[in-house]
């Protein structure tokens, strides 16, 4: 599952690597979307499912949770667990990183490897290294 910052976002990297800007949150979330999100999508462009036990995947900014790749990527390090379908979602293409904070952004967006088919029973999660984030100009 790679993709790339958001050009919202990069703003916000940017102005906080080089302005000395507050990131301004600490955590994200993790959605699946039916569709993949384009490159700077917003929340109201989300194709995510509604109900059926879906909910979005909180996890914290950090080491604790994120590692360099070899590729020069930012990757999970644990594994990514969302809820228990309890009807179907229908067919997961992508995925989007969402900020926590008060007026969330959508921070990243992605292409699943596979498409992902969630049915009443089925726990979908991210392996480790599953979830790859680069800038890729």
């Amino acid at each position: 599952m790679s993709g790339t910052w958001t050009l919202p976002f990069r703003r916000r990297l940017l102005s906080t690597v080089f302005l000395d800007e507050p990131l301004g949150f600490t955590d994200f979330q993790l959605c699946l979307t039916r569709r993949v999100p384009a490159a700077n999508a917003d929340l109201s462009q989300l194709d995510e499912p509604t109900g059926m036990g879906y909910s979005r995947q909180q996890f914290s900014v950090g080491s604790a949770n994120w590692q360099l790749s070899a590729a020069g990527e930012v990757v999970n390090k644990g594994l990514l667990y969302f809820s228990t379908a309890t009807g179907t979602w229908g067919v997961m293409t992508g995925w989007a990183l969402i900020s926590v904070e008060a007026t969330p952004m959508v921070c990243a967006v992605g292409t699943l490897a596979e498409p992902y088919r969630v049915v009443a029973g089925i726990q979908p999660y991210v392996p480790v290294g599953g979830l790859a984030v680069g800038l890729y100009d």
